[in-house]
């Protein structure tokens, strides 16, 4: 009676583990909240006190416009700027920078009058025409719009990287580490290489495509094996264990 060979059992499961504590979407999140949310509000808020202030005691005069000029910003867009020239309640002559729509700025040429409305007491605070509280309802529009676009621009940043936690989180607690072999190597950008990888998984062959910072790690070549960390019940959610960094394979 022949013996049948004992069939070679399966190498058990590797897993992956963090060797180093990552950001979590929650601190970026706060982080970027608590570096731009003043830098965007305290100007904004200096506006509408300001036109508060001249709505409450502010004068009316003549000027004259002796310069105006178009410039940049990149959280306000373009911003148009003139300079008026008039004399104040104490008979000086006072040069004031004010900021105008650009009907105001395209339709008013240098030389020209206009009425102002400023502060005796600090001349640079200081708008062309009248201020009702129509200036103030338009300061506060203004701002909601900006603070609603931003908050929402942070929302979605958050989500993505949340949802790019969870992948990560998933695939390190329940991931499971498997073979992969290399069928494509090109340069994504001028640091990254783009690296495409089948794997087979209960006799179905899958296929990935992920990046490799060729700082931190060298570059496989085609046909080379790679290890890929997969969760078993959503083989879509992958990652080539060898474009991570701060890991450790168990073995």
């Amino acid at each position: 009676m022949s013996i049948q060979p004992a069939a070679s059992l399966p190498p058990p499961p590797r897993h992956v583990r963090r060797t180093k504590k990552y950001v979590t979407s929650v601190k970026v999140f706060a982080v970027l909240a608590l570096l731009t949310l003043p830098w965007w509000c305290v100007p904004e808020f200096g506006k509408y006190n300001d036109v508060r202030r001249l709505l409450a005691s502010g004068v009316m005069t003549t000027a004259t416009v002796t310069d105006s000029a178009a410039e940049d910003h990149f959280h306000a867009g373009t911003i148009y700027r003139m300079t008026v020239k008039f004399t104040d309640t104490r008979g000086r002559s006072v040069s004031s920078g004010v900021d105008v729509d650009y009907h105001t700025y395209s339709s008013t040429s240098l030389g020209s009058s206009v009425m102002v409305t400023y502060l005796p007491a600090d001349t640079d605070v200081c708008r062309v025409g009248k201020v009702t509280q129509a200036h103030i309802a338009a300061v506060v529009r203004e701002f909601l719009i900006g603070f609603g676009a931003m908050a929402g621009f942070y929302f979605l940043l958050a989500v993505g990287i949340a949802r790019d936690d969870r992948k990560q989180r998933l695939l390190l607690t329940n991931g499971e580490v498997v073979q992969a072999t290399v069928t494509r190597l090109t340069r994504a950008k001028e640091k990254n290489y783009e690296v495409t990888y089948t794997f087979d998984i209960d006799g179905r062959t899958h296929r990935g495509v992920d990046r490799i910072d060729r700082s931190i790690l060298k570059a496989p070549e085609v046909g080379e094996t790679l290890d890929v960390i997969v969760l078993p019940a959503h083989v879509a959610n992958r990652k080539a264990v060898a474009a991570m960094v701060d890991f450790e394979v168990e073995r």
